[in-house]
């Protein structure tokens, strides 16, 4: 995963969204996509900051998860003998 823009940046867009510049042209400014923008607006209005918001396996991935406790305890899926397992 890349790293997120620096708050700067953000900042900066930001100002110029306030000062009622598209964000088309705010994107060709800053070299940044326009949908970047957008989530940032929308960050602000929800968050009320522009700060990057952490990335949590957990809550992308929640199959992920169950699945990866279930091969943690193969006993609780396995009867018998593991090794006696075919292929």
């Amino acid at each position: 995963m890349t790293r997120p823009y620096s708050e700067d940046l953000r900042e900066r867009a930001m100002r110029r969204a306030d000062a009622g510049e598209t964000i088309r042209s705010i994107a060709a400014a800053l070299q940044i996509s326009p949908s970047c923008v957008s989530k940032w607006r929308k960050l602000r209005r929800e968050t009320g900051g522009l700060a990057p918001l952490e990335f949590q396996n957990e809550v992308q991935h929640p199959r992920l998860d169950m699945i990866s406790g279930r091969l943690e305890k193969p006993e609780e899926c396995c009867s018998g003998n593991i090794s006696s397992f075919e292929l």
